[in-house]
């Protein structure tokens, strides 16, 4: 008798153990997936915060103040403004105004703003980003961001038509882009190399080969579209403002594929180099 209460009280020790054991896992399961669950929410909610302050519903039926990028208070549309450049000292520059419907984002993950204009070309637009802080190490913060959290495939992904009212300098950048080291990764390097390729077809001359191959740019920005339609949108539907009065990047985009065939910071729109 004694041998049997004795493996009795074993067993039941056993069956607690494991009881308890069985507790325990089940908690830890259980708070597993209710960290799951709380970090899938905290992404969804980060998720609809980002597309609501991008992309905000009904954005003509009400004012967001913080669409406003570059003034406190409307542009003034005539003659001529004042330019922040290098955002240090203020030139005087010409513009161009818009009031008009234009593809525009507000970009809160970058603290900056984009819009697209058109040019001399419906193959091409410019698109203007610009932060929404004057100051000098405002771009250089800018394309930090955008290294580290964004693209422009995104920026694109985001505009969308709105009523704008804008002023963007007028400016001319030229220069040479060199395009060696790009050829070169993308596989064309025997050009580059002595009695690699032949060249008979072009001359009759031996030992040609290609030492650096540069593009000439040169790119004027200038108003090619009037204001002359609102798009169906009616003028009491309060217009956003884009203030480009201190420096900003610009993208020469290609308009069926979207990518930047070329790219720069406009510090000062009276200097045509390339930066």
């Amino acid at each position: 008798m004694l041998l049997t209460s004795t493996t009795t009280e074993d067993m039941s020790s056993a069956s607690t153990i494991t009881t308890e054991a069985s507790t325990s896992t089940l908690d830890s399961s259980s708070t597993q997936i209710t960290d799951s669950i709380i970090e899938t929410l905290e992404r969804r909610k980060k998720s609809i915060v980002d597309f609501t302050f991008t992309s905000p519903p009904n954005f003509d039926e009400a004012v967001y103040r913080s669409f406003d990028i570059g003034s406190d208070s409307v542009p003034s549309f005539e003659g001529d403004k004042d330019f922040l450049a290098n955002g240090l000292r203020s030139i005087q520059v010409s513009y161009m105004h818009y009031d008009t419907v234009l593809e525009y984002a507000f970009l809160p993950h970058l603290e900056a703003a984009a819009l697209r204009l058109p040019l001399d070309s419906d193959r091409y637009y410019l698109l203007v980003v610009l932060p929404i802080r004057p100051g000098a190490g405002e771009l250089g913060r800018l394309l930090g961001r955008m290294a580290r959290e964004s693209d422009l495939s995104d920026v694109y992904a985001a505009l969308r038509p709105r009523r704008v009212k804008a002023i963007v300098p007028s400016f001319t950048v030229k220069g040479h882009v060199i395009l060696t080291t790009d050829l070169q990764k993308l596989g064309i390097r025997d050009v580059f190399e002595p009695r690699q390729r032949d060249f008979t077809p072009m001359t009759p001359q031996t030992g040609v080969y290609v030492r650096s191959i540069e593009q000439a740019v040169s790119v004027a920005i200038r108003k090619y579209q009037p204001d002359e339609v609102k798009q169906g949108f009616v003028t009491k539907r309060n217009p956003v403002v884009f203030s480009a009065t201190y420096p900003f990047l610009y993208f020469v985009m290609d308009a069926n594929i979207n990518v930047a065939l070329m790219a720069g910071k406009l510090m000062d729109p009276l200097n045509t180099r390339i930066l």
